[in-house]
C-alpha cells in the first residue's frame, strides 16, 4: 500500500492525503479549491501551468474570469507565508498562468497529521533541544512584550534600565555633532568616556579622526586604573582599529583585532561589546566569502543579545543570518524571515531599518522585481546616511545607479554612480572605491561610444585591487574588462583577463564567477580561431552548472555552447537527437529559460534558433521562430519604455519628497526663528519694563542720565550717547548729557531751525531718524569722527516736546527694528523721568521761594507793630 505523501517547502508542510497545511507548525485554514490549486501547482512545479488548464482541472471546466485565479493565488500565498509584492514561492507568469518555484521535498508519512520537528529541520518544539541546522529560525525576541521606551544611541528602542548608558551600535548624526562640540570642554574620566564614544561612532564617518581619538583614549587608559571597565574600553578601541583595517581591505588584520576584542569582552562579561565584535567578524567574513564559518558565532551572539534584552543588536545579528541565508536560498529565507523583518522595520531605529531594507532589496532582486529593489535600496541609503554608515551609503548609492541603468534611465544612473564614486574616492577605501568604479564601468560600457571610458575606469579599479587577488570585486572587474575588450576586438587582452578570472575563481571556490569567466574565455578563444579551446572551456562551464539550480548561469552557458558549435559546426561532439549540436543546445537553453519563468524568451535566442533552422533547411520552424523573435523584440522594447517611465516616476516621487521635506524643514526653521524672535522680544520688553521703572523713579536729571547711559550700553551698540533738550524759549537745543567713547562731550547749542543738523530736524519734525553711512555728513557732536550709523528719537510727553535722544555707532547697519524698539521705549521712559524731574525741580524752587518769603514776613510785622503807651 502506498504511504501518504507530504510536501515540505520553506517552513511549510502539506499533507496530500489529509489535506492539511502547516506553516511553521501552525495549522492553516485553507479553502478546498485554494488547496487544490496549490497542490496542482506543486505537483507540476517543473513548468508553467496555463490558466485554461487550471480552470479545467481545479474548477472542473467552469466558465470563470481570471480574477478567480488571482484571488486563489493571493489566498494560497498568504497560507504558505509568501508575499504578493515579490513572491518567492508562487509566481505569476503574466498573461500565461502560474508556477510554483520553491524547493520542495517529498516525504512519505505514516498518516499522522501531528507536526514533528524531525520533519521540518527549521522548526523546534517548545522544551526540546534544537538540532543543528544550517538555516536557524529567527529567535523570538522581536515578538516580546514592549519594555519601557528608552532612547538608545541611533534608534528608539526599548532596552532595560541597565542599558540606558550603554554604548549603542549606531548614533544619529545630530548626536555625534553634539558630542563633538562638547568634547573640548571635558576633562578626566568624562573626556575619556567621550573619546571612546566618539571614536566608536566616527569609525566610518571619519576614520582618520576616529583613530586619532582612539590613540588619545588609549593614552588616558594607560595612566588610569586597569579594571574591567578600562579593559572593555580598550577592547572597544580594538574594534575601531579593526573596522579601520577592514575598510582599508586588510581583512586578516581586521579579523585579528575583532577576535582579540571578542576575547577581552568575554573576560569582562561585556555582552554588548561581544555582539559588536561578532558583527564586525561577520562583515569581514562576508568580504572573504566565509559566511558559513562565522554563522555559529553569530547564532551564539543572538542568544547573548536576547539574554541582554538589547533589541537593536539582537535584530542586527539576526539580519546577518537572514542575509547569509538569502544568498544561499532566497525563497526559503523569505519564507522564514519576512515577518520578522517587517516587524523590525516597523519598530527598529534607523540602522536596523536600513538593514531590513537591504535584506528586502536582495529578496526583490531574486524575484526579478527591479522597481521594488530600487525602492528598498533608496530607502536603505537614506537610513544608512542618518547613522553614519558611510560604506553602506556608497554601496547603496552605486546600487541605485545600477538599477536606474537597468531601468534605462541613464541620466539618473550616471548621477548616482558619479555621487557614489566621488564619495568613495573621498573615503579612500580601496575595495569600496574599486566596487564603485566597476559599477560605473558596467553602466557606461553599455552606452554607445563609451567603451574606452569604461575600460579606463576598470583599469583604475585593477590598480586598486592589485593587493586583493581573488576578491569578488576583482573577479567582477576582470570579467567586465574582458567583455568590453571583446567588443573592441582586442581578443588577446580579453583572453588574458578571462584566464586570470577563471584561475582566481577556482582558487577561491567561487563557482558562479568561474562559470562566467569560462563563458568569456570560450568566446575569446572562438574569436581568436581556437575552436577546440573554445569548446573545452564552454563544456567545462556546462559541467559546473549541469544538475544544479544556477538560474541565469545555466541559461548563459547553454547559449554560449550553442554559439560555439554554431560558429564551428565541424567540432567533434557526441551524438545528439537534433539535427545539429548547436540546435540541441539552443533548444536546451530555451527549455531552461522557460523553466526559470523569466518572462518572454530573449529575442537573441529566438533569432539564433531561426537562423539555425534556416541553415538546416527547416524553413517552417525558421519562420515560426523568426516571428517569435520579432514579437519578443517588440515586448522587450515595450518593457524598456515601461521601465523608463517607472524610473522617471520614481525620480519624480523622490524629487517631490525631497522638495516637500525641504519645504517642511524651511517652515520648521521659520517657525523656530519666529518663536525665538518672539521670546527674545518678550525678554527685551520685560527687561525694558524693569529699566523703565528704574529710570522713571529718579527725580534728578543727573540720576536719569546715569541710568539711561547704563541701560543703553547694555542693550545697544552705542559709541556715543547724547540728550538734547529745548531751552525755555523753545528755539535752541542744548546738550544736556553727552558721552562719546566713554568721555563726556563738551557743551553745545544747536538752533532748532538749523537745516544741516539732524537732531534739530528730529525735534522740528517730531519723527525718528535712522541714518546710515554718514562719512560725507558733519558729525552730530563736535570732536567725533563721522559715525556709520545713527538713531535719533524725539523726547516728548504727550504734546509737549522736550528734546531728542540720539545714539551713534561706528559699525554700519548697527540699528534694526529691535534696536529702534529698545531706544523708542527708553526714550519714552526718559521723557517721563525728565518731565517729572523738571516738575520736581520747579516744585522745589517754589517751596524754597515760599520758605524764603515766610522767613522774611515775621520781621517786617514786628517793625510795623505800634508802641503801646502806659496806662492805655
Amino acid at each position: 500500500m502506498t504511504k501518504p505523501l507530504e510536501y515540505h517547502f520553506a517552513g511549510c508542510r502539506l499533507n496530500v492525503a489529509t489535506r492539511e497545511l502547516w506553516l511553521r507548525d501552525e495549522p492553516q485554514r485553507v479553502e478546498p479549491r485554494v488547496l487544490d490549486f496549490l497542490v496542482y501547482l506543486i505537483e507540476r512545479r517543473d513548468r508553467v501551468v496555463r490558466k485554461d488548464e487550471l480552470f479545467a482541472h481545479v474548477w472542473d471546466g467552469e466558465m470563470l474570469t481570471d480574477s478567480v485565479l488571482g484571488r486563489a493565488a493571493s489566498k494560497a500565498r498568504k497560507a504558505i507565508g509568501d508575499c504578493g509584492d515579490y513572491p518567492m514561492l508562487l509566481r505569476t507568469v503574466h498573461r500565461v498562468g502560474y508556477r510554483f518555484v520553491g524547493d520542495v521535498r517529498t516525504v512519505e508519512v505514516c498518516g499522522s497529521s501531528e507536526p514533528a520537528a524531525a520533519l521540518a529541520p527549521e522548526t523546534v518544539l517548545s522544551g526540546q533541544t534544537p538540532s543543528p541546522s544550517p538555516s536557524p529560525s529567527p529567535l523570538p525576541l522581536p515578538l516580546l512584550a514592549p519594555a519601557p521606551a528608552v532612547r538608545s544611541r541611533g534608534a528608539v528602542l526599548r532596552p532595560p534600565p541597565a542599558m540606558e548608558e550603554a554604548l549603542g551600535f549606531f548614533a544619529l548624526n545630530e548626536e555625534v555633532a553634539a558630542w563633538t562640540a562638547a568634547l573640548p570642554a571635558l576633562r578626566g574620566a568624562a573626556r575619556l568616556d567621550m573619546l571612546v564614544r566618539l571614536a566608536w561612532h566616527l569609525r566610518q564617518r571619519d576614520t582618520r579622526q576616529a583613530l586619532q581619538l582612539a590613540d588619545e583614549a588609549a593614552l588616558l587608559l594607560l595612566v588610569g586604573p586597569q579594571d574591567a571597565s578600562a579593559q572593555s574600553a580598550n577592547a572597544r578601541l580594538m574594534l575601531v582599529r579593526g573596522e579601520a583595517r577592514w575598510l582599508d581591505g586588510h581583512l586578516h588584520a581586521a579579523n585579528d583585532f575583532a577576535t582579540q576584542a571578542a576575547a577581552v569582552f568575554e573576560a569582562c562579561a561585556d555582552e554588548a561589546g561581544l555582539c559588536d565584535a561578532t558583527l564586525l567578524r561577520a562583515a569581514i567574513a562576508a568580504d572573504r566569502d566565509e559566511t558559513a564559518a562565522i554563522e555559529a558565532a553569530v547564532r551564539s551572539a543572538v542568544v547573548r543579545a536576547e539574554a541582554l534584552g538589547d533589541n537593536e543588536r539582537h535584530a542586527l545579528l539576526q539580519l546577518q543570518l537572514a542575509l547569509g541565508e538569502t544568498l544561499r536560498a532566497p525563497a526559503d529565507a523569505f519564507a522564514r524571515w519576512s515577518a520578522s523583518v517587517e516587524g523590525w522595520r516597523a519598530a527598529g531605529g534607523p540602522g536596523v531599518r536600513a538593514l531590513c531594507h537591504d535584506v528586502q532589496a536582495n529578496w526583490a532582486q531574486s524575484g526579478a522585481d527591479r522597481v521594488r529593489r530600487l525602492q528598498h535600496a533608496m530607502a536603505a541609503r537614506e537610513l544608512f546616511a542618518a547613522v553614519g554608515q558611510r560604506r553602506d551609503v556608497i554601496r547603496q548609492t552605486g546600487n541605485v545607479g545600477e538599477l536606474f541603468g537597468n531601468l534605462f534611465d541613464r541620466e539618473a544612473a550616471l548621477d548616482c554612480l558619479d555621487a557614489a564614486l566621488t564619495e568613495a574616492r573621498a573615503a579612500g577605501w580601496p575595495l569600496t572605491q574599486a566596487a564603485a568604479l566597476a559599477q560605473s564601468a558596467a553602466v557606461i560600457g553599455a552606452m554607445p561610444g563609451r567603451t574606452e571610458d569604461a575600460i579606463r575606469l576598470l583599469d583604475e579599479a585593477r590598480r586598486l585591487l592589485a593587493p586583493f587577488p581573488g576578491h569578488r570585486v576583482s573577479l567582477m572587474t576582470l570579467r567586465h574588462r574582458g567583455e568590453l575588450l571583446l567588443t573592441l576586438d582586442r581578443h588577446d587582452e580579453a583572453l588574458a583577463a578571462f584566464e586570470l578570472a577563471v584561475t582566481q575563481s577556482r582558487q577561491r571556490g567561487l563557482r558562479s564567477f568561474e562559470v562566467k569567466g569560462l563563458i568569456g574565455l570560450a568566446e575569446a578563444c572562438s574569436r581568436l580561431g581556437r575552436p577546440l579551446e573554445a569548446r573545452d572551456a564552454a563544456l567545462r562551464a556546462l559541467a559546473l552548472v549541469d544538475g544544479r539550480e544556477n538560474g541565469c548561469c545555466g541559461f548563459l552557458v547553454l547559449e554560449a555552447v550553442a554559439r560555439i558549435f554554431g560558429k564551428h559546426p565541424d567540432l567533434p561532439h557526441e551524438a545528439v537527437p537534433e539535427a545539429s549540436v548547436a540546435l540541441h543546445y539552443l533548444l536546451r537553453a530555451l527549455a531552461k529559460e522557460a523553466r526559470d519563468s523569466r518572462g518572454t524568451s530573449p529575442p537573441s535566442l529566438l533569432d539564433a534558433l531561426a537562423a539555425e533552422y534556416a541553415r538546416l533547411g527547416d524553413h517552417a520552424n525558421a519562420y515560426a521562430f523568426a516571428v517569435r523573435a520579432r514579437m519578443a523584440l517588440a515586448a522587450a522594447q515595450s518593457d524598456e519604455a515601461s521601465s523608463r517611465a517607472i524610473a522617471m516616476k520614481i525620480r519624480h516621487d523622490v524629487a517631490q519628497a525631497e522638495a516637500d521635506s525641504q519645504h517642511h524643514r524651511a517652515l520648521a526653521i521659520a517657525h523656530a526663528e519666529r518663536a525665538a524672535a518672539l521670546a527674545q522680544t518678550n525678554a527685551v520688553l520685560e527687561r525694558l519694563g524693569t529699566m523703565g521703572q528704574e529710570i522713571a523713579r529718579h527725580l534728578r536729571t543727573e540720576d536719569v542720565f546715569a541710568a539711561l547711559d547704563r541701560h543703553v550700553h547694555a542693550l545697544l551698540d552705542a559709541s556715543s550717547l547724547a540728550v538734547f533738550l529745548l531751552d525755555a524759549c523753545g528755539t535752541t537745543l542744548e546738550l544736556a548729557f553727552g558721552v562719546a567713547g566713554g568721555m563726556p562731550v563738551p557743551a553745545m547749542r544747536v538752533a532748532l531751525d538749523d537745516p544741516s543738523v539732524p537732531v534739530a530736524r528730529c525735534v522740528r519734525e517730531n519723527r525718528e531718524l535712522h541714518l546710515e553711512c554718514m562719512e560725507a555728513s558733519p558729525p552730530l557732536m563736535p570732536g567725533m569722527m563721522p559715525p556709520q550709523s545713527a538713531l535719533l528719537i524725539p523726547l516728548a510727553v504727550g504734546m509737549r516736546m522736550l528734546g531728542a535722544l540720539t545714539v551713534q555707532s561706528f559699525c554700519p547697519h548697527a540699528y534694526g527694528e529691535r534696536e529702534r524698539l529698545v531706544l523708542r521705549s527708553l526714550s519714552a521712559y526718559s521723557a517721563v523721568a525728565l518731565n517729572n524731574a523738571e516738575i520736581c525741580r520747579r516744585l522745589v524752587c517754589a517751596r524754597d521761594a515760599r520758605a524764603a518769603t515766610s522767613a522774611e514776613a515775621p520781621g517786617a510785622g514786628r517793625q510795623l507793630q505800634p508802641v503801646r503807651r502806659e496806662g492805655a
